[in-house]
C-alpha cells in the first residue's frame, strides 16, 4: 500500500488516487475542494448583490404646518380595482412650492393610504396592510396618488393609461385597464 506521501511526490494528490479507484456512478457524486481563491471571489459576489438591492431608508415626517405649505382638505372615494369595493374617506394634500408634496387618505381614526415626495424621493404606505413602496425618480403610474398634486394644481398630464376629468372641484383619475378610480374634491 502506498502512503499520501508517495502519491504526493508522485504528483498526484490524494483526492485523484481516490477517484481511480471509484466506480462510474461513485465518481460524479465525488467533488474535490474548493480552491482557496473561490471564497474571497463569492464574498464580493454577495456584498456586491446585497449592495445593488438595498431599500432606501424611510422618509422623514414633514411638517406642514411650517412656512410656504399649502394644505388642502377634501374628500374621496377610491376603488383600488374593478371589482373591489368603494373607500370613502377624507382626503388631506399639502403642497410646498419647493416640489415637496404629502398626501393622507384616512376613514377616521384609521389611516389607510399616506404618499408623501421629497425631491426624487417618493413613497407610499398602507398601514393596514403593513406595506412601504418607495423609490426614487419618477413615481410609477400605478400610484396615482403620488401624481395627484402634480396633475391637479400644476397642470401635468396624468401617467400612460390614466384619465383625469375635472369639473369646477370636482376631479376623477380613471384606469380603465385596471379598473382603478380615485374620484373627489378639495374645500375651497
Amino acid at each position: 500500500m502506498t502512503t499520501l506521501f508517495q502519491h504526493l511526490r508522485a504528483g498526484r494528490s490524494r483526492s485523484e488516487s481516490r477517484l481511480s479507484s471509484l466506480s462510474c456512478n461513485e465518481e460524479r457524486a465525488f467533488q474535490e475542494p474548493r480552491s482557496p481563491r473561490t471564497f474571497p471571489a463569492l464574498l464580493l459576489f454577495g456584498i456586491a448583490l446585497l449592495a445593488s438591492c438595498q431599500t432606501l431608508p424611510p422618509m422623514p415626517a414633514q411638517d406642514v404646518a411650517g412656512p410656504g405649505w399649502i394644505v388642502r382638505q377634501g374628500q374621496a372615494v377610491w376603488r383600488a380595482q374593478g371589482k373591489t369595493p368603494d373607500i370613502a374617506g377624507e382626503l388631506l394634500l399639502a403642497t410646498h412650492p419647493d416640489g415637496r408634496s404629502v398626501l393622507q387618505f384616512t376613514k377616521t381614526p384609521f389611516p389607510i393610504l399616506m404618499a408623501q415626495k421629497v425631491g426624487p424621493q417618493w413613497e407610499i404606505q398602507i398601514p393596514a396592510r403593513q406595506r412601504v413602496f418607495s423609490g426614487k425618480g419618477e413615481p410609477p403610474p400605478r400610484f396615482i396618488w403620488l401624481h395627484l398634486a402634480r396633475c391637479l394644481y400644476e397642470g401635468d398630464r396624468p401617467p400612460a393609461g390614466w384619465s383625469l376629468l375635472w369639473h369646477d372641484n370636482l376631479w376623477l383619475f380613471e384606469n380603465h385597464s385596471t379598473g382603478e378610480r380615485l374620484e373627489g374634491y378639495f374645500k375651497p
